[in-house]
């Protein structure tokens, strides 16, 4: 190394460049062979694996190399490069390596991918490599249970939807804990390991950040300052009901204490809640269903095996002892992170039972009052469930949606957080229970009055009326869907969107939604408006496939690129006009939507074109006129006399319906046309549309008498038909 630096000594002060002294002296030749091998060897024994990827890669004989390729797909499997794993162990084996280990990686990786079968098949082929006493064994043994039941529970019908939330709430490191700030409807919390530069903090160390949700941007992760975070680790498990007070679990050392902290205290002063149990930071998480009543995990001597679920009571100013929520809840397994309903009689918690599809899932079970015990727990299921971990759900108050966390090998690496909203409501939500059905503990007056007090701002005011309809707010939040190429869209990378767009249209029978298809300006104008078609049709039918819905209510667009959204020359142009959005129309009162790819579009990037087609067509009344109605691309003159010229759909006919123009006046729209017929588009004629969707001639009747502007187009088209 030293002849090295002395070399580029000597080299400096013929003043050669940069890129030529990289030339004449590689970068293996600063960091040697035998040195990148020692690093990644130390980098993957501390878990770095991204850091130990790149050292092992600097290594020349790592593509020659059977244990070296072994180690680099354990380390691709471990930063979720799935596809470069199958790569490295076949490699290796044709270089004559063996190992049974590979059998083991790749029945993880089939798990992983949802091949049941096939991953039982490489379980079962590692298992005849073991010996006998192994303790491994009963880890494979367990898998293979798994994944006989995954197979079963793959096929059913799924609960709800999910969203990972993006980065910069995710990370490649652990992110879990997502709770909603109780007096801040845009702000949440969240514990994560990523590193902290600011007191020099690695990986491993848990702390509290909060961010703020900004019209749908998200802020930059804050760091929550001392005392809340320490030196030690800390993951924030709950609000206070009276004191607007902060539950924290901290670890110091070996030992965890629940702390209570009071908001806007910063002198670290730190009450104590003595729940008489060892808490493990890292597998145990406690619920505070109040001040005076807690749920939590615990691995004490009369439990069923492993962790199992216990509450405790606060009475006066101590907690009772802990008791064991029974043999219907608990298993042989751990029962980790528990969430009870506000009833109190819905209970969600994380087992890695072998019912499970693969390490820990979420449960769920009630408690029946007729027999007094709790019903048996089910698995929620996918794809709220994985071959992963999840854990750690907790129910927002709408009872429609929740949060939880999960290191499927789809994440960003770690656990990352998710979105789930359920298809249907979790109506124990939205009320508070006088009692707890499965103990004996009763609330004390004041804190039955302030669960009622809560009930009463409740948007459902009685559980009678939640029965029967609940009217609170409903906000969803939905993208767009991009297609990679104007020939090909890949249907697995907006499957987010088009099950979103799905459950909204089976929840909500009076909905209905336009698919709006854009193009891209390299092609001329009929095969732009054509293709911009051929893609929506494709979406329309990804969304009904497999359910009841009416394919009448999905009305769908083509607008080529006559209407860009984005100026040309802004970044991401090609990619904002180059897409399909979910307009959905006939919303009630109390329902939403927040189109997402919008709100991230910066305002001087937006074009205006397609902000004025989207206003005047969502306008009470607008117009347009039909120059040809045909079963296949229209090539017609006045496409290029035109530039904004869209194509629809007919849901009755099937054939294609062009049209120039979109009016906010009937006036300005007859002249069009007139102009039209002079230059031989002798079919051309206007077409009303109330609220963005087309009206018949039958429906005219209906709306003429709402919308007084639609009596000029009537008495024309009566005035034309005298005549």
């Amino acid at each position: 190394m030293q002849r090295i630096l002395k070399t580029l000594i000597q080299i400096g002060r013929y003043k050669l460049s940069l890129a030529t002294i990289l030339f004449i002296i590689p970068l293996t030749a600063l960091f040697s062979q035998k040195d990148a091998l020692k690093k990644a060897n130390e980098l993957y024994q501390e878990e770095r694996f991204h850091e130990s990827l790149i050292y092992l890669n600097r290594v020349a004989k790592v593509d020659q190399s059977g244990p070296l390729l072994f180690k680099r797909a354990i380390i691709n499997y471990n930063i979720n490069q799935l596809q470069h794993v199958e790569q490295d162990f076949n490699q290796a084996v044709q270089l004559g390596f063996n190992n049974s280990e590979i059998d083991y990686y790749l029945g993880v990786i089939h798990h992983d991918r949802g091949r049941f079968i096939t991953a039982s098949e490489y379980y079962k082929m590692y298992l005849k490599s073991l010996k006998k006493d192994d303790p491994k064994k009963s880890e494979i043994y367990h898998r293979i249970s798994q994944c006989g039941h995954a197979q079963t529970i793959k096929y059913q019908s799924p609960l709800a939807i999910i969203e990972k939330l993006p980065k910069p709430v995710n990370s490649a490191y652990d992110d879990f804990g997502w709770l909603s700030s109780p007096n801040d409807s845009v702000t949440y919390y969240f514990t994560t390991n990523r590193p902290n530069t600011v007191i020099n903090l690695s990986r491993g160390h848990h702390e509290i950040y909060s961010i703020k949700d900004q019209s749908g941007e998200w802020s930059k992760p804050k760091r929550l300052s001392y005392p809340i975070n320490t030196r030690n680790d800390e993951v924030m498990i709950g609000f206070n009901d009276y004191t607007d007070g902060i539950y924290l679990l901290r670890k110091n050392n070996t030992q965890s204490e629940i702390l209570m902290h009071q908001r806007g205290d910063t002198k670290g002063k730190q009450d104590k809640i003595n729940i008489p149990t060892n808490l493990n930071i890292d597998n145990a998480q406690v619920f505070f269903y109040n001040d005076h009543f807690a749920i939590f995990s615990a691995e004490l001597s009369d439990g069923f095996g492993g962790y199992d679920l216990y509450f405790s009571v606060k009475e006066g100013d101590v907690w009772t002892q802990p008791e064991n929520m029974g043999s219907s809840v608990n298993s042989a397994y751990d029962e980790l992170e528990p969430t009870l309903t506000h009833d109190g009689q819905n209970l969600y918690f994380t087992s890695n039972r072998p019912e499970s599809i693969g390490g820990y899932d979420i449960y769920r079970c009630n408690y029946l009052y007729e027999s007094e015990a709790w019903s048996t727990p089910y698995n929620l299921g996918i794809p709220v469930n994985s071959p992963g971990n999840e854990k750690g759900l907790r129910l927002n108050d709408d009872g429609l949606t929740a949060y939880f966390s999960s290191d499927r090998k789809s994440s960003f690496g770690g656990y990352d957080i998710y979105f789930a909203r359920f298809k249907e409501k979790q109506l124990g939500q939205h009320y508070y229970a006088s009692f707890v059905p499965f103990s004996d503990y009763m609330p004390a007056d004041d804190l039955m009055a302030n669960q009622m007090d809560m009930a009463i701002q409740s948007p459902v005011e009685s559980i009678e009326r939640d029965l029967i309809k609940n009217y609170e707010d409903i906000k969803y939040h939905i993208g767009s869907i991009y297609h990679l190429s104007e020939d090909y869209m890949d249907p697995a990378a907006n499957t987010d969107q088009i099950s979103r767009a799905r459950e909204i249209l089976l929840t909500h029978d009076d909905i209905s939604l336009e698919l709006i298809s854009s193009g891209n300006d390299d092609d001329i104008i009929e095969y732009s408006l054509f293709a911009s078609m051929k893609r929506a049709e494709k979406i329309k039918s990804q969304i009904l496939s497999g359910t009841a819905i009416d394919q009448e209510r999905i009305n769908i667009t083509g607008i080529g690129h006559n209407y860009p959204s984005v100026k040309k020359l802004s970044a991401n142009s090609d990619k904002y006009n180059t897409r399909i959005d979910l307009q959905f129309r006939h919303l009630p009162d109390h329902i939403s939507i927040v189109n997402v790819t919008e709100e991230r579009i910066p305002e001087n990037h937006k074009d205006s074109r397609y902000e004025l087609y989207r206003t005047i067509i969502e306008s009470d009344v607008s117009y347009k006129i039909e120059i040809a109605k045909v079963n296949q691309m229209y090539r017609g003159m006045a496409l290029s006399l035109f530039n904004d010229a869209t194509i629809e759909k007919d849901n009755a006919t099937g054939l294609y319906s062009y049209t120039i123009g979109l009016y906010d006046n009937y006036a300005e729209s007859i002249i069009t046309q007139r102009n039209l017929e002079r230059d031989g588009v002798v079919e051309a004629k206007v077409i009303p549309y109330v609220d963005g969707q087309r009206i018949s001639d039958d429906q005219l009747i209906y709306y003429v008498n709402e919308y007084s502007s639609l009596k000029d187009y009537m008495n024309y088209d009566r005035m034309i038909g005298a005549n």
